[in-house]
């Protein structure tokens, strides 16, 4: 594999060898995870949501859709067969939003299975993946889960004698300036924004990281708690002045309150509902652009 910014087509040659010939790859496993020549965790993120899928799939009838077992049972065979595959690695990962969003939506998606909620049934009863964690008995997202994965391995490495490699790559610098356009998000980074939303000084971690496992562990999972807590109050603090006319919905936004379809707008015709849009070749009506866009179309239907 060859990777890096200024990589030629002549880089990518095979190397020849009395036993044959290497040729370059593009990506491959290595300890569980997919490495790509990007550098990029897309694929690896990808694949560990499609093996946790497989694995949820495979227990869902068994175990998490039978009515004889309680909820903490479930629970706790959930976080050991699906989370333990999906969150394999997740220490060493540096995240970006996108990620994140896939690892939660598929997270929800288990939960609400296993929970008998259905989509249509939580958008009219309006209820939301905060009380839909709630019922399940934890109220951690799969990005604060992966937040504590990467806390807990940070007061790891900080344990380990000076001469580890882990250790010398997290505290170890290179002379040269980091590229202009744009430098990638590193490891050290992710890590310095988890230290600054559990308001933990970067100066004070490696000492309490270093002096105990359970009070690091405290720390960390304190701030943890402290971060929730205000993101739920500011969230309640923010004002909700777009209100729809019809229902008496309120909004954050206009924007929202646009893409919004009331009662009485839904039990209209496809075709008079607002956004809808039909097919130029079978004359079909869908609800929305995105149905459109999905569509098939299949004139000889």
């Amino acid at each position: 594999m060859v990777t890096g910014r200024m990589v030629e087509e002549s880089d990518k040659d095979p190397i020849e060898l009395d036993g044959g010939s290497v040729n370059t790859v593009d990506r491959f496993p290595y300890l569980g995870s997919l490495i790509a020549e990007s550098g990029r965790m897309d694929v690896d993120v990808d694949r560990r949501v499609a093996q946790a899928s497989r694995a949820f799939g495979a227990l869902r009838k068994a175990i998490f859709l039978d009515k004889n077992l309680s909820l903490t049972t479930k629970r706790m065979l959930y976080n050991a067969c699906v989370l333990s595959v999906l969150f394999y690695g997740a220490e060493c990962w540096v995240p970006l939003r996108k990620h994140t969003r896939k690892l939660n939506t598929f997270h929800h998606r288990c939960i609400r299975t296993i929970l008998g909620i259905s989509n249509r049934q939580q958008w009219s009863e309006r209820i939301t993946m905060s009380d839909v964690r709630k019922r399940w008995g934890d109220e951690e997202t799969a990005g604060e889960k992966v937040k504590k994965r990467r806390l807990e391995w940070l007061g790891h490495v900080a344990r380990m004698p000076d001469h580890r490699i882990p250790k010398t790559a997290l505290f170890g610098w290179l002379p040269q300036a980091r590229p202009r356009c744009g430098p990638r998000k590193r490891w050290r980074d992710v890590i310095r924004r988890d230290l600054k939303d559990i308001e933990v000084e970067e100066s004070e971690w490696y000492r309490e990281a270093r002096r105990s496992r359970a009070g690091w562990r405290g720390m960390y999972r304190q701030g943890m708690e402290s971060h929730r807590e205000a993101e739920i109050v500011q969230a309640a603090a923010v004002s909700k002045d777009v209100v729809c006319e019809v229902c008496s919905r309120c909004f954050r936004r206009e924007s929202d309150k646009k893409r919004h379809k009331c009662l009485r707008e839904r039990e209209k015709p496809v075709s008079e509902q607002r956004g809808a849009a039909q097919c130029l070749q079978c004359q079909r009506w869908f609800k929305s652009r995105g149905g459109l866009t999905v569509h098939t179309c299949r004139p000889g239907d």
